[in-house]
């Protein structure tokens, strides 16, 4: 029964991911999460809440307490822009950002071991169109 439930399916692979990227961001002792918002605001320079509770599909509030902590550990800061909050890398940012991006690189290393880059390609695009019709 529950093999082919999507359901159960999809959260054992979310469990194993998420073991995996925990794994490998032990090493700077942060979350993947809190480095996937450090690596977006690295991306962007300054971005805005909003922007980073879409892509990471949480709510604003989720993400402000998660950038409050950031700032907290010196790794970003908050700035003003047409009354809305820019949120940049600060200089230690920076610096942690090339260790995140080291781990991002080893966790996408230990899955690609087991699937070549054409599976997980053909992964990404099904589950993408997975999710735009299921909204």
């Amino acid at each position: 029964m529950f093999d082919k439930c999507l359901l159960f399916n999809i959260r054992e692979v979310d469990q194993k991911l998420t073991k995996m990227a925990e794994e490998s961001f032990r090493v700077i002792d942060m979350h993947p999460t809190y480095g996937y918002i450090i690596a977006l605001i690295g991306n962007y320079n300054v971005i805005k809440v909003k922007i980073i509770a879409e892509r990471l599909n949480l709510s604003s509030s989720t993400i402000t307490r998660m950038i409050d902590k950031l700032v907290t550990w010196g790794y970003v800061q908050k700035g003003s822009d047409n009354s809305k909050v820019a949120i940049s890398l600060t200089e230690q940012g920076e610096v942690i950002l090339i260790e995140v991006k080291k781990c991002w690189d080893e966790f996408h290393a230990k899955y690609q071991e087991n699937l070549d880059q054409e599976n997980i390609n053909n992964l990404q695009k099904e589950l993408k169109l997975f999710n735009e019709h299921i909204k």
